[in-house]
């Protein structure tokens, strides 16, 4: 990665077309399909989706 850029990473799921599921890590994601873990964030339309995108802080 270029010196000075930072990324995070996230996991989006269109859950049943509906609603937006992010998460953190692949781990969650694995466990949201075992029905084992709930998701970081929820959103129901794409714009909230590039709303929270736009708007992540990345730490440095």
């Amino acid at each position: 990665m270029p010196k000075g850029r930072l990324s995070q990473v996230f996991f989006i799921y269109n859950y049943e077309g509906n609603s937006f599921r992010v998460f953190k890590n692949h781990l969650d994601l694995i466990n949201f399909f075992q029905s084992k873990a709930e998701c970081d964030f929820t959103f129901g339309t794409d714009e909230e989706l590039d709303g929270f995108l736009a708007n992540v802080k990345i730490a440095g």
